[in-house]
């Protein structure tokens, strides 16, 4: 057989070579064809399946729609916090500059030696808040 005959031969139906002898009319170029669009089918396949997994991380992956909610509410609650915790060191603050050793506040320096050393005028009389 030449070249030529050997393209021409790949082009005649099934039906033609005597092979199968079906009412279908494919060809052998058909045939060789099918394991491609399996190929495609299974591509294609596998990239929808990469395209849902995806989604998936979208919404409720680490970075996703869910942990971005998450977030937000942990960020408001840090932020509550963060406000308590500034007037508490505000007032921290205040008691020491109080408490300066140079300028130093008696009202506070007399409460102070009252309630840890139990020190009192014989005069005074001591109410417990507790």
């Amino acid at each position: 057989m030449t070249q030529k005959s050997r393209l021409s031969f790949s082009a005649r139906p099934i039906q033609q070579l005597g092979v199968g002898g079906g009412p279908e009319e494919d060809t052998i170029q058909d045939l060789a064809h099918r394991p491609r669009v399996q190929e495609r089918r299974l591509g294609r396949l596998f990239a929808a399946s990469g395209v849902v997994v995806l989604a998936a991380l979208a919404l409720v992956g680490p970075t996703g729609v869910h942990a971005w909610s998450e977030s937000a509410r942990t960020l408001k609650q840090r932020e509550a916090e963060l406000v308590l915790l500034q007037a508490e060191r505000d007032r921290m603050a205040n008691r020491v500059r109080l408490l300066d050793p140079g300028n130093a506040d008696p009202d506070l320096v007399g409460e102070l030696l009252r309630r840890n050393l139990n020190v009192a005028h014989p005069d005074e009389v001591v109410v417990p808040r507790d």
